[in-house]
């Protein structure tokens, strides 16, 4: 990997002689503080810019959150942590499965949900979770997934997503929170894994 030097690679490649003529033109001060100041030691490209650094800081936080996100849902453990998609994944059941292997319940229609009662899938992956784990559970899907989902409705026509009902609080679906995550598989056409539902 390729980058600009810091001041203190700079520094580092001028020969020892350059170097200490260099350090000694500076006060006695500023060679003390010298190792701890961060300019020295940044790359160009890691100060802040000219100008408005509030943008610049906003901008790549958002960088960091969609990085981090996809992370957390199918990064592979190399530089980056292990996501909970990434392990191996079976239909078997906990007795059978393998410690650390991923359980998956199948939609009911390839690339999306079965064409009549698709909400008791939703039941079904609720209840293959065993008891003590669903309780903080929630569920994670993308946003294609969730307008899906959304228009599940009972039998007597009440949505299963219900929105909430007050600042602070997450919406739900069948009483558990919902987590949106676009870096998680969606319906349409999709041979990823369409929702999660973990603790």
């Amino acid at each position: 990997m390729t980058h600009e030097a810091s001041l203190v690679e700079r520094l580092a490649a001028v020969p020892e002689a350059a170097r200490a003529r260099l350090l000694a033109g500076l006060s006695a001060a500023d060679r003390d503080a010298f190792p701890y100041l961060w300019e020295a030691w940044a790359r160009p490209a890691q100060l802040a810019p000219e100008g408005d650094w509030r943008t610049w800081l906003i901008l790549a936080g958002r960088g960091f959150a969609r990085a981090e996100g996809a992370a957390f849902i199918g990064g592979n453990g190399t530089n980056k942590p292990k996501g909970f998609l990434a392990g191996p994944i079976t239909n078997e059941a906990d007795g059978v499965r393998a410690f650390g292997t991923l359980q998956y319940l199948a939609s009911g229609a390839a690339g999306g949900f079965a064409a009549s009662n698709p909400q008791d899938r939703l039941i079904d992956l609720i209840q293959t979770l065993r008891t003590p784990y669903r309780q903080g559970a929630v569920f994670v899907m993308n946003a294609a997934t969730l307008a899906v989902i959304r228009k599940f409705k009972t039998s007597d026509g009440a949505f299963l997503w219900q929105p909430a009902l007050s600042e602070g609080r997450p919406d739900t679906l069948l009483g558990y929170p919902v987590i949106e995550a676009e870096d998680m598989g969606g319906c349409a056409g999709s041979t990823g894994r369409t929702a999660g539902f973990r603790p």
